[in-house]
């Protein structure tokens, strides 16, 4: 008798941990999920359509207007919100997070005042680790740069200034790239600027391609310049 009331007892126990099903207070069924719930998707740049609403947004991730970094400037009609916020300095699953010196990796997201649709966005790089995955993550996800220009391939070059002298001191170089998404025709501008060969800042832009003011962002961050 007692050992079959100990075999009861465990097939009890046994089934408790396997089921997969539970009551509520109301003693309903409700399914239970065995294992840990991944189905909701982690922010990242590179998922962006450029449909997203600010609001939305930074309530998913837990922030508000009032965190974001003072300084950031936009155009008109537009607000930006600057953050250096880890789950929002991510592309295509690479961290653009980080620190060098007294400049921090940051996000700067430039939405509309109406409507508070999120309409471009640029992400200042100062690490050379997180500027070099960014690149990296560009070129495998979309192939090669559309658009290349780079004063560092010409080391033997002369650089002048605005006045025609040779300039002094440490080498100045710049890089612009640009990769475009085929599927949505989101522009990905990337300026990588160096001294003495070493990072001083790397400006990654992606500019929403349907937007009315696309040319205005272009001509807001200098882009033109490049090409």
């Amino acid at each position: 008798m007692c050992r079959m009331t100990i075999s009861v007892f465990l097939s009890v126990v046994l089934l408790s941990c396997g089921s997969t099903e539970s009551k509520d207070v109301n003693g309903d069924t409700v399914k239970v999920s065995g294992q840990k719930n991944n189905s909701q998707e982690k922010f990242d740049l590179a998922n962006m359509t450029f449909k997203e609403s600010i609001s939305d947004l930074l309530k998913k991730e837990g922030l508000q207007f009032s965190d974001g970094l003072p300084g950031a400037t936009t155009l008109m009609h537009y607000e930006p919100f600057s953050t250096s916020a880890a789950n929002l300095l991510v592309f295509d699953g690479h961290s653009l997070g980080g620190k060098a010196g007294a400049n921090d990796n940051h996000l700067v997201l430039h939405y509309s005042t109406e409507g508070n649709r999120i309409d471009c966005y640029e992400a200042m790089i100062y690490t050379a680790e997180a500027a070099s995955a960014l690149e990296e993550s560009l070129n495998q996800r979309y192939g090669k740069s559309v658009f290349l220009k780079d004063s560092g391939l010409d080391t033997s070059a002369i650089r002048l200034d605005e006045n025609g002298e040779k300039m002094k001191g440490p080498r100045e170089d710049i890089k612009y790239q640009r990769w475009e998404d085929h599927k949505n025709g989101i522009a990905y501008h990337l300026v990588t600027r160096t001294t003495a060969r070493k990072l001083t800042v790397a400006e990654f832009t992606a500019i929403n391609p349907n937007s009315k003011d696309a040319k205005n962002w272009i001509q807001y961050k200098m882009l033109g310049f490049y090409y």
